[in-house]
């Protein structure tokens, strides 16, 4: 991997991982019923779907315990960073080097 960002890779995993935290609060707040006609939190109730997707439903046995339900989820935010990261090299290398030979 050409030229890593590791400041917008580290800035992304600490956002990803408290919207983690936040919507896993929020989904678990909609299961006991205490939610509410929120449509924001409800919102993010369903975004916890998004997070928890690559490995808690390739491996369902990651959410049996508390502990592996968490380094799943935190591996699962290591994996989107990285993609999200990769996209905004392609980004910025299409947009500010698109004819210039030397950068490559």
């Amino acid at each position: 991997m050409r030229k890593f960002n590791f400041g917008i890779f580290f800035i992304l995993l600490i956002l990803l991982l408290v919207v983690a935290f936040y919507t896993s609060d929020m989904a678990l707040s909609r299961d006991e019923g205490k939610l509410g006609k929120n449509i924001f939190l409800n919102f993010l109730a369903d975004v916890f779907n998004v997070l928890r997707f690559p490995l808690h439903v390739i491996f369902p046995m990651l959410a049996q315990k508390a502990w592996f339900f968490c380094v799943g989820l935190v591996i699962n935010c290591l994996m989107y960073c990285l993609v999200i990261e990769r996209l905004f090299y392609l980004t910025i290398k299409l947009i500010f080097f698109r004819n210039d030979p030397d950068q490559e």
